[in-house]
């Protein structure tokens, strides 16, 4: 992990335009967290966005108190308690907008690996693996198993012995794209932009 902490104050209130632009992310990320002069303490992060996070754990912090949480592949993000439960608690970051922007990346990059059925793969820009395999579906009617090569933000390149036209659209679960390049070993594929904001 990361030993820096996201630390850079916003405002206290969000607009309604900010809430919606900050839609959770369901996700199932460990973490440690520390709170005012408190020991750290394992934690499992739920739902997750560039505006905050809903954080199960063991001691839940008081309403309103300072908070770092510490998750894996992510980092150190600073925060404030904004709702406190029995076994979890929401907390609104304290961050700047281009640190917000660096965690929407992250987030994405989490969606497309969990959609893909790849969370065995290492939260870097790209990462090169060849053993997850997915049904693609083309939308000139065929379809076929494919070995996932690498995953990005932005995409996914799949080993075959195709050559899809590229434009052509396709899916893959519940991610849609178009082929953009072919490969030595196969094609590249862009994904979509989701429907609903990071």
């Amino acid at each position: 992990m990361t030993s820096q902490t996201i630390v850079s104050v916003v405002p206290e209130s969000e607009t309604p335009h900010e809430r919606r632009a900050h839609a959770r992310t369901a996700v199932a990320l460990h973490g440690r967290i520390c709170a005012d002069g408190g020991h750290p303490m394992h934690c499992m992060i739920i739902d997750l966005s560039p505006g905050g996070a809903c954080v199960e754990t063991r001691s839940v912090p008081a309403l309103g108190e300072e908070v770092v949480i510490d998750v894996a592949c992510i980092g150190r993000i600073a925060g404030k308690v904004v709702r406190a439960d029995p076994f979890d608690f929401g907390m609104r970051f304290t961050i700047c907008d281009e640190a917000k922007k660096r965690l929407a990346s992250q987030i994405m990059l989490q969606f497309n690996r969990e959609r893909l059925h790849t969370d065995e793969r290492r939260a870097s820009e790209r990462c090169g693996q060849g053993d997850g395999a997915d049904l693609v579906e083309f939308a000139d009617g065929l379809s076929e198993i494919a070995h996932i090569k690498d995953i990005s933000l932005t995409g996914v390149a799949f080993l075959s012995e195709n050559r899809p036209r590229i434009g052509l659209e396709l899916r893959i679960g519940v991610l849609t794209g178009r082929v953009v390049r072919h490969l030595e070993d196969g094609y590249a594929v862009a994904f979509d932009p989701p429907s609903t904001p990071v």
